[in-house]
C-alpha cells in the first residue's frame, strides 16, 4: 500500500509527463480528494460553541441514530432548535430539509464522537451554510456543561 507521500509523487510524475490539460486536471483533482480525506477532523473550541449557543437561533443537530438518543440522552438547550437526522462518515447527503433554514443561521453538529459531525459539516457547507461548528461527541457537549 502506497503512503500519501508516495502516491502524490507518482501523481506529480504523472502530471510532469502528461500533455493534455484533461489529464492535468485528472490527476490535480485525484490529489485534492486524496489529501482532503486524510484531514484530522476540526473541533470547534468550546468558547465558540457557547458563544454560538448564545444566539437563540441556533440549531442543535444530532447526526446519531435514535437507538443512539435513547440511550444516552441528546443535548437540549433552553430556546435552542433540535433536529436530528442520521448521517455516516461515508454519507454524501443527508435526509434533511434545510429549505427553510437561512444559509447565516448557526448550526452546532455532534454525534458520538464527532466523526460523523465533521461529515455533516461538510455536506451543510456544501449547501451553502457559512456557520456550521462540529461540536464533536455527545460526551464533548455534556462536559461543556450541557
Amino acid at each position: 500500500m502506497l503512503t500519501i507521500s508516495q502516491l502524490t509523487k507518482k501523481l506529480s510524475t504523472r502530471i510532469s509527463l502528461a500533455k493534455t490539460p484533461k489529464t492535468t486536471n485528472l490527476a490535480t483533482t485525484t490529489s485534492r480528494l486524496l489529501s482532503s480525506k486524510n484531514k484530522k477532523m476540526s473541533i470547534a473550541k468550546p468558547d465558540d460553541i457557547k458563544k454560538s449557543l448564545a444566539n437563540k437561533s441556533t440549531i442543535l443537530l444530532d447526526v446519531r441514530t435514535m437507538d443512539e438518543i435513547e440511550a444516552s440522552g441528546k443535548i437540549e438547550v433552553e430556546g435552542n432548535q433540535w433536529l436530528q437526522t442520521v448521517c455516516t462518515p461515508s454519507s454524501t447527503d443527508m435526509d434533511l430539509n434545510t429549505d427553510d433554514i437561512d444559509k447565516e443561521t448557526d448550526i452546532i453538529i455532534y454525534c458520538r464522537s464527532g466523526r460523523r459531525a465533521s461529515r455533516a459539516k461538510e455536506i451543510l457547507e456544501g449547501r451553502g451554510f457559512k456557520n456550521v461548528l462540529n461540536g464533536g461527541g455527545y460526551d464533548d457537549m455534556k462536559s461543556m456543561g450541557l
